[in-house]
């Protein structure tokens, strides 16, 4: 069997920038108030942080709510924009990686994964990470 080295990261504060916050702002929200107000009321009730943050999100999805109608393909197109927010070597990690670790052993691979809390539509619709994530 292959030997496999698993990059394993999140994506917002590893990979780019809040993708989140920006996706709000991109939408009209008022990303101080969600964050420190809406979502802060719900974390100093005891909730998991990234349960309050979801739940504030579908509490503003919705004809005639703040976000309006948001679906997987509205998520795939900001998505897709993300490329220029990542941080820089991001899109060239794994290959780094693979080189270095090939000079050194041969028969290695290279994978890289991104978990998230969050909405992993958006994660998987940014080119770069499509490219050369492994899931």
């Amino acid at each position: 069997m292959k030997p496999i080295i698993a990059l394993i990261c999140d994506c917002d504060d590893t990979v780019a920038p809040d993708t989140t916050t920006k996706f709000l702002a991109s939408r009209g929200i008022d990303t101080a108030k969600f964050w420190g107000t809406e979502v802060k009321d719900l974390l100093t009730r005891g909730w998991d942080p990234s349960l309050a943050y979801l739940d504030r999100i579908v509490a503003n999805v919705g004809k005639g709510k703040p976000l309006g109608e948001v679906s997987n393909e509205v998520l795939r197109q900001f998505g897709a924009t993300l490329d220029d927010s990542l941080y820089p070597g991001v899109a060239t990690i794994r290959a780094d990686l693979q080189a270095v670790a090939s000079a050194i052993y041969a028969d290695i691979t290279v994978e890289w994964y991104i978990i998230s809390g969050g909405m992993k539509v958006l994660v998987e619709a940014c080119p770069v990470i499509k490219a050369n994530c492994n899931g």
